[in-house]
């Protein structure tokens, strides 16, 4: 990473998660002598790093959203795929289904499931968007072990679902908004991260969860108002 140093006060901006404050090392900042580096101020005369009222701002100058580790829900990794799974989302809206969609991305081979709630279309309670992406996404790897992949689903997983997760050895779930009424990641249980359980998930809550949530809810203030 390189940063430059700049005039002004004392500033303590934002750093991304993960990602180390270039400030508290002079060889991240390109100043291989931090110590010998001057400046002026404009209360002071010229003060050198060794200083400790020095003051500086640090400005990034190449950092990628992209350097964000991938347990970060800003990571674009998961922005990609969430809005992959709110547009199955917005396919079982127009199906007249609950708008719940789930894409599932294989490390190796990319995306090999994409679904949506069915449930009234299939007169099949179990027919979930993540069930039924969960069922093609084992029929593209010729296995139902889906390790190495992540399951992104726009609401989080219920019971059934989040048992489904841990049965398909799945190491990563991603979801949109919570679900307080049968949220079984995060909110009522955390079925995907029991130690009772012979494998366990890593699961990451909040991405595009305004837009996740706002789908759904326009979806049932239209149905109370009809």
């Amino acid at each position: 990473m390189s940063c430059a140093v700049s005039e002004g006060g004392v500033s303590n901006p934002p750093w991304p998660d993960g990602l180390e404050n270039p400030s508290s090392d002079g060889e991240k900042c390109g100043l291989a002598h931090p110590g010998s580096c001057e400046r002026e101020t404009a209360s002071h005369n010229r003060q050198n790093f060794d200083n400790p009222h020095f003051a500086f701002e640090i400005h990034v100058t190449d950092w990628s959203p992209f350097d964000l580790p991938l347990t970060d829900p800003r990571h674009p990794f998961h922005l990609e795929h969430m809005a992959m799974a709110l547009d199955e989302a917005r396919a079982a809206e127009a199906e007249d289904e609950v708008p719940i969609g789930c894409v599932i991305v294989s490390l190796k081979k990319g995306v090999i499931g994409k679904a949506h709630n069915q449930r009234e279309t299939l007169k099949d309670p179990t027919a979930h968007a993540e069930m039924i992406a969960i069922t093609q996404a084992a029929q593209a790897m010729e296995s139902w072990r889906l390790e190495q992949c992540i399951l992104y689903v726009t609401l989080e997983p219920c019971p059934m679902c989040a048992g489904a997760i841990v049965l398909a050895r799945l190491p990563m779930v991603v979801y949109g908004c919570t679900d307080p009424k049968a949220g079984a990641c995060d909110t009522l249980f955390r079925i995907t991260n029991d130690p009772r359980l012979n494998h366990r998930a890593q699961v990451i809550g909040g991405v595009l969860a305004e837009e996740c949530g706002g789908i759904l809810s326009a979806f049932f203030a239209a149905k109370r108002r009809g």
